[in-house]
């Protein structure tokens, strides 16, 4: 009888063995998949922050416009902003009028002129396309006057301007009132006559009066660039940060 029991004991301590051996087995392939899960994440983790590096490497500004009021060619309104067409040579796109028509479609501050500057001189955000009774203005900011969409006040200034066109069908009957750069001024037509200008790139509508060329006006456009080189920086048609 003792020689039962004796074996019966052994048997039993060998069985509790064995579930030991296997439960721990159990918990190492468990510790196994989660040490691999975290690889794996840590390696996706190298994946994405290669990417932000490598994307932040690849950072490209491409020149799209460039506006010279001075160099005998008007966009105004109407020319090259809708059409799709180029406009200049890139051997000359920082210093006369020049459009990119791939780059289109997909500054250098100074210390004085910034009283009346376009874009330097006010805030705000940028508005595009601000079409108001026969008047229309390519480029401006909120931070200055925008007109009522039924008021022809010839009164929106900026960038691409033109005081007598269908805005909406980038249509205009003459070029009497296309200006390429209007200064941030109060000018209503009501009781104004005197439209500052830059430049002598305008039509022959009396009211446009000639003005000092405060620079070109270049825009840029990136699909993913955070940052611009600063002022003082050499500017090219294509930025490479």
């Amino acid at each position: 009888m003792w020689s039962y029991l004796i074996i019966l004991t052994v048997l039993v301590c060998k069985y509790s063995l064995s579930q030991k051996v296997a439960a721990i087995t159990r918990q190492l392939d468990d510790l196994s998949e989660e040490v691999n899960k975290i690889q794996e994440d840590v390696g996706q983790l190298k994946e994405m922050v290669q990417q932000q590096i490598d994307t932040k490497k690849s950072w490209v500004w491409y020149l799209g416009m460039n506006i010279n009021p001075a160099d005998g060619h008007i966009f105004g309104y109407t020319v090259g902003w809708a059409t799709g067409v180029d406009i200049g040579s890139a051997d000359n796109a920082l210093t006369k009028d020049y459009l990119n028509a791939n780059v289109w479609e997909s500054v250098s501050e100074t210390d004085g002129n910034l009283i009346d500057d376009p874009i330097f001189s006010v805030g705000g955000d940028l508005a595009f396309n601000w079409a108001y009774s026969d008047n229309g203005c390519r480029i401006a900011l909120t931070g200055g006057y925008l007109s009522d969409a039924t008021v022809n006040d010839d009164n929106t200034h900026g960038l691409g301007n033109d005081f007598s066109c269908n805005p909406l069908t980038n249509m205009s009957p003459s070029d009497y009132w296309r200006h390429d750069i209007s200064n941030i001024q109060d000018c209503p037509l009501q009781t104004c006559t005197d439209v500052r200008v830059q430049g002598t790139d305008h039509g022959n509508g009396p009211h446009l009066k000639s003005g000092p060329v405060y620079g070109n006006y270049a825009i840029y456009v990136s699909r993913c660039a955070e940052e611009f080189p600063q002022p003082g920086s050499r500017l090219q048609p294509e930025i490479h940060l």
